[in-house]
Parts: C-alpha cells; sequence; structure tokens
C-alpha cells in the first residue's frame, strides 16, 4: 500500500451507478458519478476547500487511475472528469472496469450492489500556511491551496459522516452529464487563498492592484486568469477569463509577492455590506465570510450589520472615508478632461459656450480653489480607539479646464 500525507474518505456516497453494455470484444464497466470531496467538516476536524487540488488536477487527469480502496498499485478503472464546483466540492465521473478476472467481476458487483458506495482522496499536504489554515473559533483546519492529489478511490468506510448514495442498476440507463454550472450554487465566490499580509499602513487603490495582478499573471501562454482571479472575491462565471469578469479587489502584487491589503479588505467589505456590488445573495455571503477569514488574520473585529447601518471600528471608518475621496477626485478628473475634450470640439465647430455653461464652470473653479486654500490645523485631541493616523492626501493633477473665447460672445 502507498503512504499519503494525507488519506481522506470523504462525504457523499456515490449519486449513480450506471451499468454500460460492452461492445463487441470490449470490457464491461460501471460508469460511476459522485462527490470525491465536499467542503463539509470531516470527522478529522478538516476541511477540504474548492481550489486546494486546482493546481495539480490537470497533472492528475493525465492518467486520472481509479485505485481500488486506495491501492495505486491496484487500478480498477479510471476517471473521466473530476470538476472543481465552488460552494460544494470535487465532482468525479468515471468507470469501474472489469478486467476479465473474478475478481474484477466481484468488484462490479459490490458497486452495482452498493457495499461499496464512497469515494476518497489521497494527497500531499503539510499543516503549513502553504497548504490551510487552523480557524480557532470552529477549531477546524482548512485545506485551501497547493494540494498534490494523488488519487481518487472507490471505498467502503467513509471520513465524512454527512454520507448519502443512490443507485441506480437498470442496464442501458444513462447518466446525465454532470453539469458544474447547474451543481454550482456559489456563482463565482472565490475560495479563501490564505495569502501573506501586507503591512497594515500599505495604501490601496484598486485600479493600480488590478494592473499589478495583470502583469504578474501574464504568460506566454497569455493570462493565467486562476492566478489573477486570487486578488479578488469573486468573478462573473458568464465572462470568465476576461478582465471585467473580476470584481471586489482585496490584494496587491507586492516586492513581486500576492499579498492581502488592510485598506483593500476594507474597502471590499463597505461595498459587500453596502450591497453597491451586483452579485447574488449567496455569494455576497460566501465572498463576505471570505473577508472574515482576513479581518481575523489582521487581528481585527468583523463589522457588523444592525438597524442603525454597520458598525465600523474608527479607523476603518477614516479608511473609507478616504477611498471614496479618492475615488470622487479621479471621477472629478475625468470630467474635467471630458469637458475640455468637448470645449475643444465645439471651438472648432465655431460653437458658442454660453453663459450658463461659464457660470457652471466658474463655481466649480472657485470650489477647487477653496479646497486648495490652506486650512487651519484642528486642534490635537485624544485619538480614539482603533483610530488610524493617515497622511496627508494629496489631489491628483487636475488638468486645467481652459475657458475658450468662442467667435460671438
Amino acid at each position: 500500500m502507498p503512504t499519503f500525507e494525507h488519506l481522506k474518505v470523504l462525504p457523499f456516497l456515490l449519486e449513480k451507478v450506471e451499468a454500460i453494455a460492452a461492445e463487441e470484444g470490449g470490457r464491461k464497466r460501471l460508469r460511476i458519478s459522485g462527490w470525491a470531496s465536499t467542503e463539509t467538516p470531516d470527522r478529522s476536524g478538516e476541511v477540504i476547500e474548492v481550489g486546494f487540488f486546482d493546481e495539480s488536477l490537470a497533472d492528475f487527469m493525465r492518467t486520472a487511475a481509479m485505485p481500488w480502496m486506495h491501492d495505486t498499485s491496484d487500478p480498477q478503472g479510471k476517471w473521466e472528469s473530476i470538476t472543481p464546483v465552488p460552494g460544494k466540492g470535487y465532482h468525479a465521473v468515471g468507470d469501474v472496469i472489469d478486467f476479465g478476472t473474478d475478481l474484477d467481476q466481484r468488484r462490479l458487483a459490490m458497486v452495482d450492489e452498493g457495499v461499496v458506495a464512497s469515494l476518497s482522496v489521497g494527497f500531499n499536504a503539510e499543516y503549513t500556511p502553504e497548504f490551510g489554515y487552523f480557524d480557532e473559533e470552529t477549531k477546524l483546519w482548512h485545506w485551501t491551496q497547493n494540494g498534490k492529489l494523488i488519487e481518487v478511490s472507490p471505498c467502503t468506510i467513509p471520513c465524512n459522516p454527512d454520507t448519502s448514495f443512490q443507485v441506480a442498476k437498470m442496464l442501458g440507463m444513462k447518466l446525465p452529464v454532470f453539469d458544474p454550472e447547474a451543481a454550482d450554487e456559489t456563482k463565482g465566490a472565490t475560495p479563501f487563498a490564505n495569502l501573506p499580509l501586507a503591512d497594515e499602513e500599505t495604501a490601496w487603490d484598486a485600479r493600480a492592484a488590478r494592473k499589478h495582478l495583470s502583469a504578474a499573471a501574464d504568460t506566454e501562454d497569455g493570462t493565467d486568469w486562476a492566478q489573477y482571479a486570487k486578488g479578488f472575491l469573486w468573478f462573473d462565471r458568464a465572462i470568465k477569463g476576461t478582465a471585467a469578469a473580476y470584481k471586489l479587489p482585496f490584494a496587491d502584487v507586492i516586492d513581486g509577492e500576492l499579498q492581502a491589503v488592510w485598506r483593500g479588505c476594507v474597502s471590499a467589505m463597505s461595498e459587500l455590506k453596502r450591497g453597491s456590488i451586483d452579485i447574488p445573495e449567496a455569494d455576497a455571503e460566501r465572498c463576505l465570510k471570505h473577508l472574515a477569514k482576513y479581518y481575523k488574520l489582521f487581528g481585527k473585529p468583523v463589522p457588523e450589520k444592525s438597524a442603525d447601518g454597520v458598525t465600523w471600528l474608527a479607523g476603518e471608518e477614516a479608511i473609507i472615508e478616504e477611498l471614496r475621496f479618492c475615488d470622487d477626485l479621479e471621477r472629478l478628473t475625468g470630467s474635467a478632461e471630458a469637458i475640455q475634450n468637448i470645449t475643444a470640439h465645439w471651438h472648432k465647430q465655431g460653437r458658442i459656450l454660453t453663459a450658463e455653461h461659464r457660470a457652471h464652470i466658474t463655481q466649480a473653479q472657485a470650489t477647487l480653489t477653496g479646497l486648495l486654500e490652506p486650512h487651519p490645523a484642528p486642534e490635537e485631541e485624544a485619538a480614539p480607539q482603533g483610530a488610524l493616523s493617515l497622511p496627508d492626501v494629496v489631489p491628483p493633477t487636475l488638468p486645467e479646464v481652459v475657458l475658450l473665447q468662442m467667435p460671438g460672445e
């Protein structure tokens, strides 16, 4: 028998078994379909999250042998597909094959009769942040990334108590094709990747973070979207594989390493709590749970929503206010550039900048001038507990709005 760092006989027993009539000269086989692993806690206090096997799955499927009872020297079939389904687990479809011996016939009969009715996985990993994290609140170890899938086997004794099995023994019955989209209850929430944490005072610029993430995911074969997705909480499966699909960024590439940024987490939490992002409710809940894990890693309490709104720490309120201020500045810059382009176009056409237009621009100019005037420093007060001292915000240079002198004025 082979040895593994971990061997998991996991929850869901096989959903279906289908007897496939052998072609002339071919071999008899049973098609089986079920969950190789799920995100349900098992009896040993561990959870395999979707994303844990993603990097090794392609290598596994190059051979995709189906060992009998975890004995990799004794294959009994082959897996046709193993599909990650966010929010649920890894779904497997494959064939148990009769290779012509009495033992093979006995094994197929045990599967057909439901005596052997579970699936389990063997993988290599260690209890380190490279592979997962321990949740102090639930006392569960979560496997999240870099797991090397070694084998998936039919077996008899499930490690996870949450088991169910349906056997269909009608000859000629065809199993429906597994549809991961239909099984996916959370359409695009990304799995928790336990990223290293950036310094808490690290600045946050969502647009710059997107550029850094894109550059880091750029390969000779194109964009590695799985890598790009690690910096976001959610993606739209309908347009997966495009930058527009990814929402709620919270991480940035710093010194060549993808790191979770505290201000990015606060920004994403604010958008989720305000409901400003149009995503399914189930996805929003999953994203909040994802963020809550980073809040704990940063040593921060998760903000609670009440009838009076969301209870933020003073430091969080200051961060949210600053981020909104910077967003408004960017929109202001864009509007000023658009106005300048329009007035230049009008000038070429000989059109007139009306007195009403000039009055609006003059008013905006006066407002900005007042904003840039020095303000007296407030009297120093003791900072409230949890308050964050913010650096001075330097507004971006706005394009000069030229008051054009047009014909007829």
